[in-house]
Order: C-alpha cells, then sequence, then structure tokens
C-alpha cells in the first residue's frame, strides 16, 4: 500500500508548486484586496463630503433667503409710509 499514485497509473505526475510560490500568490491576492478595499473607502468618503457639502449649501441658502427676505420688507414698509405720509403733506 506505500505505492506512489504514479506508479499505479503508469504515468509521472508533475511535482507540485512549492509553498513558497502559493504564499506569493496569496500575497498578491491580499494586496489587490487591500488596494481595491482603500480604493472603494475614499470613494464612500468623497461621496460623503459631496452630499455634506450639499446639505451645508443648502442650510446657510435657506438661512441666507430668509435674512434677505425679512430686512428689506421692513424697510419697504418704513419707506412705503414715510412717502404716503409726505405726500399727505403736500395736498
Amino acid at each position: 500500500m506505500d505505492v506512489p499514485v504514479s506508479r499505479l497509473l503508469g504515468s509521472k505526475i508533475e511535482a507540485e508548486t512549492k509553498p513558497d510560490a502559493l504564499a506569493e500568490q496569496l500575497s498578491r491576492i491580499n494586496e489587490q484586496l487591500a488596494i481595491k478595499n482603500r480604493r472603494a473607502k475614499r470613494v464612500w468618503k468623497v461621496f460623503a463630503f459631496i452630499i455634506g457639502g450639499i446639505i451645508v449649501m443648502y442650510i446657510l441658502g435657506i438661512i441666507a433667503f430668509t435674512s434677505l427676505t425679512a430686512h428689506p420688507a421692513q424697510s419697504n414698509t418704513e419707506e412705503t409710509s414715510q412717502v404716503i405720509v409726505g405726500t399727505e403733506t403736500d395736498t
């Protein structure tokens, strides 16, 4: 029972690859996966910054719109009342 398979089959079987070669291939695969993960993480960070920037710009826009629309309305009513009063006194 201590007969090698190649002798039983009657052909020569090539020796398996070196264990070092297998370790090198696994190392390359590991490096490629690490690079892929870093790229994916970078893409998600950029996406988060873009979405965050859009939200901040939207909030600043709302604040600017409300502050700009509130102050001119008050000044317009004062100017209008002054013009009306000035017109009434001249008549």
